[in-house]
């Protein structure tokens, strides 16, 4: 087949164009109804926009003659250094104004204050997506694993060195934490970057429940990036918030033909599906899913809670123990593999997990849950 279609294509045989597939924009009504107008949204201009003291102040600093001979790029990292000594960090995706006078946010408002000086100054920024050793969390039903962000500042006019295999420019990277664990990821376009500050004010919004203005920062954040799967993951969240399961179906299934990463669409997805009481579906997502090699301990906590319920007690088991592997402080994982093995029959292994439940809980009123559970099934074992 590959070399039948090789020698067409040398023979000249017009290639055979595939519609294109619909944007994004086109999938949502342009009037959407329940989601009011649209509320005031600040453009990259404004988001790196600088007052007027905090203007004069980098310029005079830059602009000294003192530091003549110095590359602008090393001089916009040293105002950095300058202003950032008492930064504190902060969840908050802040614009560089807020950012520089509030003395902190997160590593994205960094990123955003580095790109509004590098802009005053006359510097090429640039952008990385690295990862780190993430902790994890479950608030409600809602989890957020923040992609950490860096910047980098490359020497103007500087020619490129040839190495072996590579070329690299002179440059120096912006980290808010900078440890020997970050792992690059991959670079970042300015439209990536950007869309990344809408969908960070989305997802505040989407955990206070706050959907109109979830819904016009996410539908921003797809204006930049129009295949990303986070976006196009938020979307479907939102329409699926306020009940409109068959656009956010539409969504998910747009995503999964678009987007290059497909776990976070995959994941939500299959909990719509089986909100709307299709089983069969789902588990073929949780199959597609279980084939998958998730960093996420949040991906296997809800394979095996699922699996749990459908009885499947030694699936459940090997679920959580790799959601485990991945977070070893996650108590609620101690607990369902308590339960998993409990229900299996294995009462000293349920017993040894809940142990290990107490050890990593923290709240009194959890510790006093566990120790009256371990002591149940202690008597429960003891009567057997």
């Amino acid at each position: 087949m590959c070399a039948l279609l090789g020698l067409a294509a040398c023979a000249g045989a017009p290639p055979v164009e595939e519609p294109p597939p619909t944007p994004v924009h086109e999938l949502v009504p342009a009037d959407p109804g329940q989601f009011g107008e649209r509320p005031d949204i600040p453009t990259p201009e404004e988001i790196h926009r600088l007052d007027p003291e905090q203007r004069a102040a980098f310029l005079r600093f830059i602009k000294d003659p003192i530091r003549s001979t110095t590359p602008r790029h090393r001089r916009v990292f040293e105002y950095l250094q300058r202003i950032t000594q008492d930064f504190h960090f902060r969840g908050d995706t802040l614009m560089a104004a807020d950012a520089i006078a509030q003395g902190s946010g997160n590593c994205l408002s960094l990123a955003i204050v580095t790109t509004a000086l590098a802009r005053l100054a006359n510097v090429e920024v640039g952008y990385q997506l690295a990862d780190d050793d993430p902790v994890f969390e479950f608030n409600g039903n809602v989890v957020k694993k923040g992609v950490h962000v860096r910047s980098t500042l490359y020497e103007p006019d500087a020619p490129a060195q040839t190495g072996s295999f590579l070329l690299r420019r002179p440059s120096i990277t912006i980290d808010y934490f900078p440890t020997s664990r970050g792992r690059f990821i991959r670079n970042l376009d300015e439209g990536g970057y950007l869309a990344m500050y809408y969908r960070n004010i989305a997802a505040d919004a989407i955990e206070r429940e706050d959907y109109r203005t979830a819904y016009w920062y996410v539908l921003e954040s797809l204006a930049f990036a129009p295949d990303n799967s986070e976006g196009l993951n938020m979307l479907a969240v939102v329409y699926g918030r306020v009940g409109d399961f068959d656009k956010a179906e539409q969504i998910y299934v747009h995503g999964l033909e678009r987007a290059d990463e497909k776990l976070s669409l995959l994941k939500n997805y299959r909990s719509l599906l089986l909100r709307l009481d299709r089983h069969e579906e789902a588990r073929e997502i949780e199959r597609q899913l279980a084939r998958i090699d998730d960093p996420s301990p949040y991906h296997w906590f809800q394979l095996a809670r699922s699996a749990y319920e459908n009885g499947e007690y030694t699936l459940a088991i090997d679920y959580y123990r790799r959601a485990l592997e991945i977070a070893p402080y996650l108590h609620e994982g101690y607990l369902g593999l308590a339960q998993a093995y409990y229900q299996a029959g294995r009462m000293d292994r349920a017993a040894d997990a809940l142990k290990q439940a107490l050890e990593n809980a923290e709240r009194p009123s959890t510790r006093s849950l566990y120790q009256a559970k371990l002591q149940a099934l202690a008597a429960e074992t003891l009567n057997n």
